[in-house]
């Protein structure tokens, strides 16, 4: 796909296009914040990039695979705001129980009342919300980005209800691609 911008010191600005995203969603980001990120990002960037195009100033790195906006997303956000990104879509945390009557009673998430309830569960929304989390975790971990893993711990461990499936899922992401062997050196 031609030269490797990151190989080099970047100058200029690098615009990340993301089809259908509108080009507002994601902000430009600065020769100088290229040049801090980390290696294996750009790398990664780099193989799912369907499109580079140089434009002087201005470098456009076009992704057509969906699947990874939103890791890039947030990515660049925790580039640009690192600890006070907040990687929450809608900023609601929901969980869901039966009542006596077999109703559907849902409620926001705290932790002070629902942590060491079992009969709470994470709502379908919530607990997608968890995956893509612990997913920005298991690429933390493969990329070497020690302080965004360290911040995604801390979220995944203070901030989300964490329940038998959001275990059970947190473990399968830790056991995929080596990330286990990762995080244990």
């Amino acid at each position: 796909m031609g030269r490797n911008f990151f190989d080099e010191p970047f100058s200029g600005q690098l615009k990340l296009s993301l089809p259908p995203l509108d080009a507002k969603a994601v902000p430009l980001v600065t020769a100088d914040q290229v040049n801090r990120i980390p290696p294996p990002l750009p790398n990664w960037l780099w193989t799912v990039a369907s499109q580079v195009q140089d434009l002087d100033e201005i470098t456009v790195v076009t992704v057509a695979d969906q699947s990874c906006h939103q890791r890039i997303q947030r990515l660049v956000e925790w580039n640009l705001l690192g600890e006070e990104a907040s990687f929450f879509v809608n900023g609601k945390l929901e969980v869901v129980r039966r009542d006596e009557q077999n109703k559907r009673r849902t409620a926001l998430y705290d932790a002070n009342v629902h942590a060491r309830d079992l009969v709470w569960r994470a709502t379908t929304e919530t607990h997608a919300l968890f995956v893509e989390e612990a997913e920005l975790y298991q690429f933390s971990v493969l990329a070497g980005m020690t302080d965004l893993r360290s911040a995604l711990s801390k979220r995944l461990c203070s901030q989300y209800p964490v329940y038998m499936a959001e275990m059970v899922t947190f473990l399968k992401t830790l056991y995929t691609d080596n990330v286990f062997v990762s995080v244990m050196k």
